[in-house]
């Protein structure tokens, strides 16, 4: 199954002056049939959790498949707020959410921070999978994330048994690492993958993003970029990989055009993996 983000929807309906309903007809037709959301566009003030948001993107043909969550459990190693956000995404269906438990506060010693996010990460996935919800793990792309690099994230998998792999394929790029060279130490704990390529040629009026070594980096359609994208997919699917495929390419100036490219990419890339 292909998915997309929900952003990617919303910007693609002003870039395109179309309803949100239209994108989503287009898509569906090239195969993304889910989206990625984040919490926060459920739940702006953390009070009023918007169900009619995800019927509206079921009735379009777009239901949310995966919800990703922003914590701050570095500075507030207590908070349980995942115990209501849990409860919400299984109450609209949500069975996968990605936790971002933090970033690194400033002054304070990466270990105990790392420390302090594990423990809290413990006990917000095993709350979660006791609502029939997989809490997944990623390699984010920011440098004050300690889960950005393999070893960081090795680190929590270590510490948090239950917890899964959502592997970025673009993410390791940005800590100069290789992705398909990584992929080993997680393939066999991956229960999603989020398909980004990076392109390296500037794209006029959008914002990079600079690697640690600081190689401007910009919005790819899946399979136009530099990221062996192909390799690792007929690597996972190889390895027995049966989940779901998400687009990402965050900040294009033409999401439309590039969620509809990435799908006829990833469609012919495991059709051709399905006939081998």
């Amino acid at each position: 199954m292909l998915t997309t983000f929900y952003n990617h929807v919303i910007e693609a309906a002003k870039q395109e002056n179309l309803s949100l309903k239209e994108v989503s007809k287009q898509i569906n037709e090239h195969g993304i049939k889910g989206v990625e959301i984040d919490y926060r566009d459920l739940d702006p003030t953390g009070r009023n959790f918007n169900k009619e948001l995800a019927g509206e993107l079921s009735d379009a043909g777009i239901p949310i498949f995966g919800c990703y969550v922003f914590y701050d459990w570095g500075r507030h190693p207590f908070d349980i707020s995942y115990k209501r956000i849990y409860k919400n995404l299984a109450s609209i269906g949500v069975k996968n959410s990605l936790a971002i438990p933090g970033m690194l506060p400033k002054g304070m010693d990466p270990k105990k921070a790392m420390k302090r996010m594990a423990k809290r990460l413990k006990k917000a996935v095993a709350y979660a999978n006791s609502l029939g919800i997989t809490v997944l793990l990623e390699d984010f792309d920011d440098c004050i994330a300690p889960f950005s690099t393999a070893a960081g994230m090795k680190y929590f998998f270590d510490e948090v048994k239950d917890l899964k792999c959502a592997f970025d394929t673009g993410n390791f790029f940005y800590s100069d690492e290789d992705a398909l060279e990584k992929l080993p130490m997680f393939i066999d704990n991956t229960a999603y993958v989020h398909c980004k390529d990076r392109s390296l040629d500037v794209k006029e009026g959008e914002e990079p993003k600079a690697t640690v070594s600081g190689v401007n980096m910009y919005s790819s359609p899946v399979g136009s970029g530099v990221i062996p994208m192909k390799e690792i997919i007929e690597r996972l699917l190889k390895h027995g990989y049966k989940g779901s495929f998400a687009i990402e390419h965050f900040g294009s100036k033409h999401q439309l055009s590039d969620m509809i490219t990435s799908a006829d990419y990833l469609n012919e890339l495991l059709s051709s993996c399905d006939d081998k």
